[in-house]
This record gives C-alpha cells, sequence and structure tokens, in this order.
C-alpha cells in the first residue's frame, strides 16, 4: 500500500499540508485515507481499532468526503470503506488513483514483498508527478501476513 502526504482545500484546491499521516495500521492490517483528513481520523490514529469489523464501525464517523481503503490480513483482502473488492489484487483511492492503478497495470507482475514495495512506490511516483493534487512524502505501507509492518 502507498499513500501521498498532501492534504488539499477542497474549496480552493490549495495544498493546506505536504506532511499528513495518511495511514494507520489496526489490528488488523491497515488503512489508507484520501480526502479530508478529519479531527475523527487522526483519533483512530492515536487509537486504532483491534479488527476490521471494528474499523467498519468507524467509517460513517469519518464523513462523506473521506474514502478509506482497507487491507484486512486475517483474509487478504481490500476493502474500499465497508465494500469488500473481490478478486482484486490491487486498488486506489485519491485523485491519484487512476494514474497509480494504471502504472500497475504495465509494471511487471512482484515475485516478492520487496519487488511489490517497488512497484507501488513507482506508482505512486508516477501519481505525484501527473497530478498537482498529489504530493509531499511518499509513505510505502507492507502488511506481510505474518509479522510485523513495515512503514518506509
Amino acid at each position: 500500500m502507498a499513500c501521498d502526504s498532501r492534504v488539499l482545500d477542497l474549496n480552493t484546491m490549495t495544498v493546506m499540508s505536504d506532511s499528513e499521516k495518511k495511514y494507520l495500521v489496526y489490528g488488523g492490517g491497515a488503512a489508507l485515507i484520501a480526502g479530508c483528513v478529519t479531527n475523527q481520523w487522526l483519533a483512530l490514529q492515536q487509537t486504532p481499532p483491534k479488527t476490521l469489523k471494528a474499523f467498519h464501525q468507524e467509517l460513517p464517523s469519518l464523513g462523506d468526503d473521506a474514502e478509506v481503503l482497507l487491507y484486512d490480513k486475517r483474509t487478504d483482502k481490500l476493502w474500499y470503506g465497508s465494500n469488500l473488492q473481490a478478486g482484486r489484487t490491487y486498488a486506489g483511492i485519491g485523485v491519484g488513483a487512476p494514474v497509480a492503478l494504471g502504472a500497475l497495470e504495465v509494471l511487471p507482475t512482484p515475485k516478492t514483498l520487496d519487488e511489490a514495495a517497488a512497484s507501488v512506490q513507482k506508482a505512486a511516483v508516477a501519481a505525484c508527478r501527473l497530478n498537482a493534487g498529489c504530493g509531499g512524502r511518499l509513505r510505502i505501507v507492507i502488511v506481510p501476513k505474518r509479522g510485523k509492518e513495515v512503514i518506509r
């Protein structure tokens, strides 16, 4: 998973921050947010839910202007909010998602987590180059089925 750190004022499209932490690791996996980073998101970062079900219960509090992508370790599934992305090995959210997903389509299929992280990094860089709504620090969130999550 990858995310940038840019937050825009949606009314003026002015950059408000290029240093937001738009990911979190929770008891069952990891989550990314696009759109409005609210006080509720910041509270979830401080006290992450312990399970996917608990995270789904928190989604309405994030508001309509937020998109959330979740990875659940237990089931090895991606969720767009509370909707399962059945059969998808990758998905995207935010204004850079179309470019990043297009880049992933043409990159070689990774065989290891390190190769997957490198592909996601390339795709996120492409999205930031081609969309002014993306930017700031890029973070790669690696969530292995077993073991501790790694943030690069």
